[in-house]
């Protein structure tokens, strides 16, 4: 099992090790961590998922701002619709944010420094439950 964790973090722009025990040492829904799980190694079946493998679909669009294809990063990162999700979130709960484009790196801000690690555990449980809801 290790080695394959190894072989999926050769390319910075693939899941780290790191990023998957902080998701799987989340305590949410055994569905929330397959949906982030999926998300994050990009086997979501997205739109643009499905017609790369070779599924004929009547529309590839995001559903929620119907103007690009909706792939992972798309979806939960550069969509309008979810952009404003993201921002309401950390106006909430009183952050600045650097807005990411790649799932992974939102991933890896999971964490708060300066935080007690009660804090971080309901933080990183109510953004990954953010990523399920959209």
């Amino acid at each position: 099992m290790r080695s394959g964790y190894l072989v999926l973090n050769r390319d910075n722009n693939l899941v780290s090790i790191e990023s998957m025990k902080l998701l799987w040492d989340l305590k949410v829904e055994p569905a929330t961590q397959m949906c982030v799980w999926r998300a994050l190694i990009n086997i979501l079946p997205t739109r643009g998922n499905l017609v790369k493998r070779e599924i004929t679909l009547s529309c590839v669009l995001c559903p929620l701002c119907r103007k690009h294809t909706e792939y992972v990063q798309h979806l939960f990162l550069t969509c309008e619709i979810t952009q404003k999700v993201w921002d309401s979130y950390n106006k909430w709960i009183g952050i600045l944010s650097v807005r990411h484009y790649y799932l992974i790196n939102h991933s890896r801000s999971f964490y708060r420094v300066g935080c007690t690690k009660k804090v971080n555990d309901v933080w990183k449980g109510t953004t990954v439950t953010i990523v399920r809801e959209i």
